[in-house]
């Protein structure tokens, strides 16, 4: 089985395999004396160069005071940290599954937090937040280092063991990656503060028990770092995990020049729509929401093609169809049948009443179709809303004096109603 493997490493590997199998335990001892290398058929040296394999990675400790006995380990989250890198440095393990492997961790996370944190734990949280603000000023790698102090304690305030564990194991690994990620940038403030910003809407989130919005904009923190390009070339490099775009205004109004090149009316939606109506943007959108009669959707489909943007794969439903290019921006395209009325039906049960579509508001200045403000806060209720939504709603009750729906009660409760949008950037 063993083959022409060294005896240090076939002996560490069988200790290994007795403690996994439970045959040694924590505070077991061995002697490592001539008795125990006859049991591996090596000798002396052979076993004593295995058991300081083994006690480099934390499974072992040579007990002072008596080289010739050695003690089981318990469990650590350094021992797994430091597996995971010897990992990560062999190429065992792909630098892109332990990212993956992280996002996953901080959703689950933050869902956990969410649900458990106590005034406390939100008063520590603050104080992480607070550093992380400074730290903008003071360049990338004060940021990270905040950054990882803001992750630690929400891993703490989880309240699972294993998942603090985990997050230590691979904190040094991944951490690496985004401090160069940050510096290769230049440390640019726009980048440093979109990071910034994701982590306030994590902390709101957290604050009011959103545990689904808490583990989205955790993973979408993860993923804003990784796919940074960098003022070195490295945007020309794969990326290690998908990219999570922003849409900007250029964006949306190059969507609007191709489709008004093509006779295609748009109306925007969705969050780009909050914005139009509020005549600024207020937060990053990952997409842009339109809505568009279907009997121009193939002509606006070919002219967005050679925009870059790919094939359409459905959506949420038949009348919903996403587009997207190689930057991970995405196009999200609502389909209606206008009537003689003026009201667009959305598939056969759901409509957008002609008032809806009387929306007008502006992006960078320029005038825009979108959905009215009263419409757009009726089409944030009746679902789960998490902390964008409110962030919308409220800004939107704020501006045009709307009620706010009951749907938004316990953000209310938190915060004591809407308040102003604040720009981006």
């Amino acid at each position: 089985m063993w083959g022409d493997v060294p005896d240090g490493i076939r002996i560490a590997a069988e200790i290994e395999e007795r403690v996994r199998s439970g045959r040694l335990g924590p505070g077991d001892r061995l002697t490592a004396g001539v008795e125990l290398a006859t049991q591996f058929g090596v000798d002396i040296e052979a076993l004593r160069s295995a058991l300081g394999v083994l006690e480099e990675s934390g499974l072992i400790r040579i007990l002072p005071g008596e080289p010739d006995c050695v003690e089981i380990m318990p469990f650590s989250a350094a021992m797994l940290r430091r597996s995971i890198g010897l990992l990560a440095d062999l190429d065992s393990v792909g630098l892109a599954d332990l990212i993956r492997f992280r996002i996953l961790l901080e959703g689950w996370a933050y869902q956990l937090a969410a649900q458990r944190a106590t005034t406390a734990d939100l008063e520590e949280l603050d104080a992480a937040l607070s550093a992380m603000s400074a730290a903008v000023a003071a360049g990338p790698e004060a940021f990270a280092a905040a950054d990882v102090a803001f992750h630690r304690v929400m891993a703490r305030v989880s309240g699972d063991e294993m998942l603090e564990v985990c997050h230590e194991a691979v904190r040094d690994v991944v951490t690496g990656l985004i401090s160069h990620r940050l510096i290769a940038g230049g440390g640019r403030p726009e980048l440093l503060a979109k990071a910034l910003d994701l982590h306030v809407d994590l902390l709101a989130a957290v604050r009011v028990g959103d545990g689904e919005a808490a583990s989205r904009l955790a993973r979408r923190s993860m993923r804003s770092y990784l796919a940074a390009p960098s003022a070195d070339g490295d945007a020309a490099r794969p990326a290690l995990v998908p990219p999570l775009a922003t849409t900007a205004q250029e964006d949306v109004l190059d969507l609007l020049d191709v489709a008004a090149a093509v006779g295609a009316p748009l109306w925007l939606d969705g969050g780009w729509a909050v914005d139009a109506l509020l005549g600024q943007q207020t937060r990053y959108h990952g997409d842009v929401d339109v809505v568009v009669p279907t009997e121009h959707l193939t002509a606006l489909v070919a002219a967005l093609a050679e925009r870059g943007y790919a094939e359409p794969h459905p959506g949420d439903g038949p009348e919903n169809i996403v587009l997207a290019d190689q930057h991970g921006r995405q196009v999200d395209l609502h389909l209606i049948e206008l009537d003689e009325l003026g009201n667009g039906w959305f598939g056969p049960d759901e409509v957008y009443p002609a008032g809806a579509l009387a929306g007008t508001g502006t992006i960078a200045g320029r005038p825009v179709r979108c959905i009215s403000p009263q419409w757009l806060v009726q089409f944030h209720t009746g679902y789960p809303v998490d902390i964008d939504d409110w962030h919308d709603v409220a800004a939107l009750c704020a501006r045009f004096d709307l009620p706010v729906p009951p749907d938004y009660a316990r953000f209310q409760e938190d915060e004591g109603g809407p308040g102003t949008a604040t720009p981006v950037g």
